[in-house]
């Protein structure tokens, strides 16, 4: 009677055990799968990821952007989250020394490729584009960005105000053009489109990044290797003030064109498509204290209010010649 009393107090045993491991799984498989992803990535083994070419051949992607829109930042992020090299249809030596080793590929061995030409400039220099993203950021920090990049030549300098003051009123209507166009040829790529917004990866960097991995068809598991060391090589930490940049005619300007991408999106099954509306500003035209200390120059030198050309203006024509015209 007693070994029979210790065999059922082995089975009850055995059961609780079972109960509890039981409960235990469920308990795991309740758990959100974010933080499961968490749990991964905080293992240092997992992240960064090794960086490669892709193992298989991927669908050629154009990652295209108007400068200044957050391009080189947003590759850094897609190269941290899935360990595969983006690519570009420049070949910049800055990019390659700070670990873009896929500059200049424009195959299926890299996740994206980086252009910053309008749609049809690519057919014509032989553009074979199945899918695209759109990178798309406010157009008034875009151009500005542009700017400061196309004076500099660097990613990460401040122009001097000298350079700056003397080229902007006379170069920014035909940007705002440039801008605009580039953004409307690439909303009629004919292909599988995906729209990617500047302020999305900033405010909401987790559903951005997800959506966009799912449409490169890459997996989400690593997605929260690019949330980290998200700063990327290209920040321009010192920002030139809008303050005064804007007259109230040339806002206006530019807030008509933003509508028209407005429009031009409304219908198309696109997340956040609000931000565009978001971009638009009111500039009166005032002459701020920032714009009076840092562009003196425009009130003090004749030749840059007479039409005269000089070293600032030669080197946006030749970098709009490089950059848009190929």
């Amino acid at each position: 009677m007693g070994r029979r009393g210790t065999y059922r107090n082995i089975i009850i045993l055995l059961i609780l055990c079972l109960l509890l491991l039981w409960t235990g799984i469920l308990k795991l498989n309740r758990r959100p799968k974010d933080e499961k992803l968490l749990v991964r990535v905080n293992n240092k083994s997992v992240c960064p990821l090794k960086l490669r070419f892709s193992n298989v051949s991927l669908t050629v992607t154009a990652l295209a952007s108007f400068p200044g829109s957050g391009n080189s930042w947003l590759r850094h992020r897609l190269q941290q989250a899935t360990g595969i090299y983006t690519g570009s249809v420049d070949d910049e030596k800055f990019m390659i020394d700070n670990g873009y080793l896929g500059e200049g590929f424009t195959d299926g061995s890299v996740l994206v490729v980086k252009t910053h030409h309008r749609y049809d400039d690519q057919r014509q220099i032989g553009g074979h584009y199945k899918k695209a993203v759109l990178l798309l950021r406010d157009p008034y920090d875009a151009i500005l960005s542009w700017f400061q990049l196309a004076l500099t030549d660097n990613h990460t300098a401040t122009v001097s105000p000298q350079k700056f003051c003397s080229a902007w009123p006379k170069n920014i209507s035909n940007l705002i053009k440039i801008w605009v166009r580039f953004v409307e040829s690439w909303l009629k790529f004919p292909g599988p489109l995906h729209l990617v917004f500047y302020d999305g990866l900033k405010t909401n960097p987790v559903e951005t990044l997800r959506d966009l991995l799912l449409f490169l068809d890459q997996t989400t598991s690593t997605l929260k290797c690019g949330l980290i060391n998200d700063e990327g090589v290209a920040h321009r930490k010192q920002r030139v003030s809008m303050d005064g940049l804007y007259s109230k005619n040339i806002s206006s300007k530019l807030n008509s064109h933003i509508y028209d991408v407005y429009l031009a999106i409304k219908d198309l099954n696109v997340k956040n498509k609000a931000f565009v509306l978001n971009w638009v500003k009111y500039y009166k035209g005032y002459i701020t204290p920032w714009y009076q200390s840092h562009c003196k120059v425009l009130n003090t030198t004749s030749n840059n209010l007479n039409g005269r050309r000089n070293s600032a203006d030669d080197r946006i024509t030749y970098m709009n010649d490089v950059v848009f015209r190929y």
